[in-house]
Order: structure tokens, then C-alpha cells, then sequence
């Protein structure tokens, strides 16, 4: 009982409210209670939940400064179909790319 007495009296709480039990054990690689360890699953739904409620939140206003009730989903709808385009053209470029490196490679 006496070793963990002295184990939580090491990792007790400075002032300021943050934990010192990494370094008063001398080891840097003890993750402490207090950080969280995030996975590349949870980053690349976070980054997608941000631009899709940024996008949404955006949309209302955009309609509204369109000032038109046909004229905002008209230009929707426009622009949806322009990004579509332009993606299907990346990546066409892309194959026709790689078609032409592996060409190259093989001295044709």
C-alpha cells in the first residue's frame, strides 16, 4: 500500500489542472488518463461530418441571397452537374496518365 501511496502522489495534478504522471515516472511514453488517442476511422469521419454540416448550414443562405425561388435550386443543380463533369474528367486524366507512364516504362 505504501508504493501506491507514493504512485498517486506522483501523478497528482499541478495547479494549472494538467497531469504530470509521464513526467515525474521519467517515462514520455505513458499516455496519461487525460488524452484522448484518436483513430484514422474517427479523423476522416470528423473532417467529412464538418464539410457536410458546414455545406448544409450554408445552403439556406445561399438560396436565400439567390433571392429567387427558382433561380437558387436552377443553379444547384447547374453546379452539381459542373463538379460531376469536372470529376469525371480528373479522372480520366488520371488513367490516361498512368496509360502513358507505364508506355514509357516499357520502352514503347
Amino acid at each position: 500500500n505504501a508504493g501506491e501511496v507514493g504512485e498517486n502522489a506522483s501523478s497528482a495534478s499541478s495547479d494549472d489542472g494538467s497531469s504530470n504522471s509521464a513526467s515525474a515516472s521519467g517515462s514520455d511514453s505513458n499516455v496519461s488518463d487525460n488524452e484522448r488517442m484518436g483513430t484514422l476511422q474517427s479523423a476522416r469521419f470528423n473532417i467529412l461530418s464538418t464539410m457536410v454540416g458546414g455545406g448544409s448550414l450554408s445552403l439556406p443562405l445561399a438560396f436565400h441571397q439567390a433571392g429567387n425561388a427558382l433561380l437558387a435550386p436552377l443553379l444547384l443543380g447547374v453546379i452539381a452537374l459542373l463538379v460531376t463533369l469536372s470529376i469525371h474528367l480528373l479522372i480520366d486524366a488520371a488513367l490516361l496518365s498512368e496509360q502513358k507512364m507505364k508506355k514509357s516504362r516499357n520502352g514503347n
